[in-house]
């Protein structure tokens, strides 16, 4: 019925609650790398068909996708009823308490992102793709990633999420601590510090790095996983060019829920 559920998707019915409901049985491991690390929960949703489906089938668009190759879209939706576990796992797995913005978890993203080997890439342009980002802006304070790629549709071991280190300051998170010293010797923006204007040019994805960044650690793609870490990581998605270039909508996409976490210790 209409008025126990709350999305609509090519014609049916489903209910918030049931499709982004997160498995109570789901396999919690932390991959440590310096001193930083990152949370990795396999078997992450209880649906993962039911939130794949609905990212394969919402209106998805090229100028909504930060100028990453493939599309992107975002719905909102009522999500209150998760953030008690979301707020568990960060405690858990971070120590403190942390406190989420209340409605942090409303707007559901999914990127369907793909290959270099197919997408028109301009070398002119400034592309996302050439270097990678923090998500702290708007009170972010962790990032994170769920895999819904079946395992027959891409390679394992050579994609993922990546974290890097940038090579002339030898900084691999950017914290407050980073940005206020930075700030303090005259940059008003930080993202001088680490990204000019030769950095942002290229026709292929990172991965295992450039003259000005250095990976330091792969966090490797699995269906339904989830990988957590403080938004102040440099990272960005590692790509294999050998995958996501097939024409059929599903299978020739990276297909992933991104989560920005908003909130306060």
């Amino acid at each position: 019925m209409y008025k126990n559920n709350d999305l609509l998707v090519c014609g049916k019915y489903y209910n918030t609650s049931d499709v982004f409901k997160i498995n109570e049985d789901a396999q919690i491991s932390v991959e440590e790398f310096g001193d930083q690390k990152v949370v990795v929960v396999d078997d992450f949703y209880s649906n993962p068909e039911m939130v794949r489906y609905v990212a394969l089938n919402s209106l998805s668009s090229k100028h909504d996708n930060l100028d990453y190759p493939g599309f992107r879209t975002t719905i909102q939706v009522n999500q209150l009823f998760n953030i008690p576990n979301y707020t568990k796992l960060l405690n858990d797995s971070f120590g403190g308490s942390h406190a989420l913005y209340q409605n942090t978890l409303n707007n559901v993203t999914f990127n369907l992102v793909k290959s270099a080997e197919v997408y028109d890439w301009d070398y002119d342009e400034h592309g996302n793709a050439c270097h990678p980002h923090i998500d702290n802006k708007d009170k972010i304070r962790y990032g994170a990633v769920v895999y819904l790629n079946y395992e027959n549709e891409f390679t394992a071991g050579v994609n993922g999420t990546a974290f890097y280190k940038h090579k002339s300051t030898n900084i691999s998170d950017c914290n407050n601590k980073v940005q206020k010293f930075y700030r303090k010797t005259g940059y008003k923006n930080i993202a001088n510090v680490f990204f000019t204007d030769e950095t942002a040019h290229c026709n292929d994805w990172l991965n295992d790095g450039n003259e000005y960044w250095e990976m330091i650690h792969l966090s490797e793609m699995k269906y339904n996983r989830m990988i957590l870490y403080p938004g102040t990581y440099f990272h960005t998605a590692y790509m294999n060019n050998d995958d996501f270039n097939d024409p059929n909508p599903a299978t020739g996409h990276r297909i992933v829920e991104s989560i920005m976490l908003q909130g306060f210790n």
